[in-house]
């Protein structure tokens, strides 16, 4: 609920005037998900602006979205035991093996990332997937040593979220109601939703 969200729509909306296109295709760029070091090299082959982050009123944002939650029941008759399971998945033990740190995304271990990065641009992998560069590596830890990151919590809510982002956009896009207006509604619409399901 932010004149520069409403901005972010005004110029959306101007954009798909001036080129034609309907609301459904207008794409100001294409998001991506950076899911490894060499998930940024193939965005950069492919000609794609990356590392931009998400528009915010402080300039682009970095989103971390874990793929594994794990967490214990505070009703739970063996506490000790959850936590040693929950710990083995921070040791270097779990988090060095090739087959963590060859998935999609990033281990959480600072020791695995190196790993990762190591195993990503040796030059035996570069021959079969492509060269990543020490350069691509160096562009991802930028992100995280900058901190401007948050954690993305929504992705079990996402289609409801996307599914009134759109029942909310199509009125404004079609010129029936004005960015402030969608803007609100949306605010009051996300956040009811959001209050319910935390």
């Amino acid at each position: 609920d932010s004149p520069e969200f409403a901005r972010i729509l005004t110029a959306v909306q101007n954009m798909a005037i001036a080129t034609g296109d309907r609301y459904q295709t207008t794409r100001i760029e294409r998001s991506g998900i950076i899911d490894g070091y060499r998930g940024y090299y193939y965005q950069r082959q492919d000609g794609y602006p990356v590392a931009l982050g998400d528009p915010t009123a402080e300039g682009g944002r970095f989103y971390l979205r874990p793929q594994q939650e794990l967490a214990m029941s505070s009703r739970t008759e063996h506490p000790d035991a959850c936590w040693q399971f929950i710990r083995s998945f921070l040791l270097p033990a779990y988090q060095q093996q090739e087959n963590v740190t060859s998935l999609q995304g990033f281990p959480v271990l600072k020791s695995a990332l190196d790993t990762l990065a190591a195993r990503e641009t040796d030059p035996a992998a570069q021959q079969v997937l492509g060269e990543c560069t020490q350069a691509d590596v160096d562009a991802v830890n930028a992100i995280f040593d900058s901190g401007d990151i948050y954690v993305d919590r929504l992705e079990s809510m996402a289609d409801t979220v996307c599914e009134i982002l759109h029942e909310e956009l199509i009125p404004f896009f079609s010129g029936a109601v004005d960015a402030d207006t969608v803007t609100a509604d949306l605010q009051s619409r996300v956040g009811l939703y959001l209050s319910e399901h935390s």
